[in-house]
């Protein structure tokens, strides 16, 4: 008798899954339990989410992350996209108003467990971790960072004007083989906005490798009166045998503004990577 459509798609979709956790789990769940009828196999299954089995089985093979869509941010601020990615108001500055350029009010909130690294180099002076920036900037900075939000206008921002050598990155609580990268640009400097690289920390070697450069600004030909906030992905080149990292960062190689918004990665998870 041949297939239903219905039949075929779900076929389809489990083959889909390649070789990623999912398909693992899946294999947890014994022939004698679905044999039963739909209801022991669903109270099977809901008993399955919340053992030590499955939790021992999603982190024991790797998990491709794949553009376009969600990356490995989006995982740690949304637990695999099982719960909504909070959001808050920020501001640049104190005087910030809400309907202000300087105010966001639905801002994504940085996954608590990924570490935002930043140095800035600017009027001989260095700042070397946007940890140490006061509030309100400190929070607006991050939020941005993590969220494509809404382009805001120049007015003295720590992003302005930053000699090369500056960076914005990552540090992830595991591992990550990189595949591509996503990010979208502020307003201000959008169309200078190239001679940078993208890098990642090879702690085998101890030390930082670039996987993509630009020698010209993706959105230089983006009017500027027609300028809406727009991410672009780019694929990442490995000089030799791709290598796991947990830290990676958006190198400036020139004197530019640097107004990084909604960075993204993807690629495969080593196994041991927790959301925990």
């Amino acid at each position: 008798m041949p297939r239903t459509r219905a039949q075929r798609r779900a076929t389809e979709g489990l083959f889909a899954l390649g070789d990623d956790a999912l398909r693992n789990v899946l294999t947890l769940l014994s022939p004698s339990a679905c044999a039963l009828g739909p209801g022991a196999t669903s109270r099977a299954l809901r008993e399955l989410t919340t053992s030590r089995l499955l939790q021992a089985a999603r982190t024991s093979g790797s998990y491709v992350l794949r553009p376009p869509d969600h990356g490995v941010v989006h995982a740690l601020a949304t637990a695999m996209g099982t719960q909504q990615w909070a959001t808050r108001s920020v501001r640049r500055h104190q005087l910030n108003r809400e309907g202000s350029a300087g105010f966001a009010n639905a801002a994504a909130v940085p996954p608590s467990r990924l570490r935002i690294i930043a140095r800035r180099q600017a009027n001989h002076a260095t700042t070397e971790n946007h940890e140490d920036d006061e509030e309100p900037y400190a929070s607006f900075f991050a939020s941005l960072i993590v969220g494509q939000s809404q382009s805001i206008r120049c007015d003295g921002g720590r992003e302005c004007a930053l000699s090369a050598g500056s960076y914005i990155g990552y540090e992830l609580p595991f591992l990550l083989r990189l595949s591509h990268f996503r990010l979208s640009i502020g307003r201000c400097g959008y169309s200078t906005f190239h001679d940078w690289s993208f890098e990642a920390f090879d702690s085998e070697q101890r030390e930082w490798r670039r996987l993509f450069s630009c020698d010209r600004s993706p959105w230089a030909d983006i009017p500027y009166a027609n300028w809406v906030p727009r991410a672009v992905t780019f694929p990442v080149d490995y000089a030799g045998l791709p290598f796991p990292a947990a830290r990676f960062r958006v190198m400036q190689g020139r004197r530019t503004c640097m107004h990084i918004r909604g960075l993204e990665l993807f690629g495969t998870l080593v196994p041991g990577w927790s959301l925990d």
